[in-house]
């Protein structure tokens, strides 16, 4: 029996992405990747996410090159004029959301 929900065409299902621009990107990385409507996050979760310290010691390392966005829930819309002024600056885009 198959069933009707596909996850792999689902609004609510996340993975990491990289969108190149030229020759820099702006990388979007989920905390907790997979379905959006079954995360229940307690802040001790995200505290303690080792994915998340990561990502953020990478931001550290390469401070000169990255810019570092936290999002809750992302709207890459809205931010789209804000990318694009710290690529043309010369920058990376990583972005960290849960």
């Amino acid at each position: 029996m198959e069933t009707v929900f596909r996850c792999d065409r689902c609004e609510h299902f996340v993975l990491d992405e990289q969108i190149i621009v030229g020759n820099k990107t702006i990388g979007i990385y989920h905390i907790f990747p997979g379905c959006r409507l079954l995360k229940d996050l307690t802040n001790d979760q995200i505290a303690h996410s080792q994915r998340l310290k990561l990502l953020l010691k990478d931001a550290i390392i390469f401070q000169e090159q990255i810019v570092l966005f936290y999002e809750e829930s992302l709207s890459f819309n809205r931010l789209l004029d804000v990318f694009s002024a710290f690529l043309d600056a010369g920058y990376f885009v990583q972005i960290i959301t849960l």
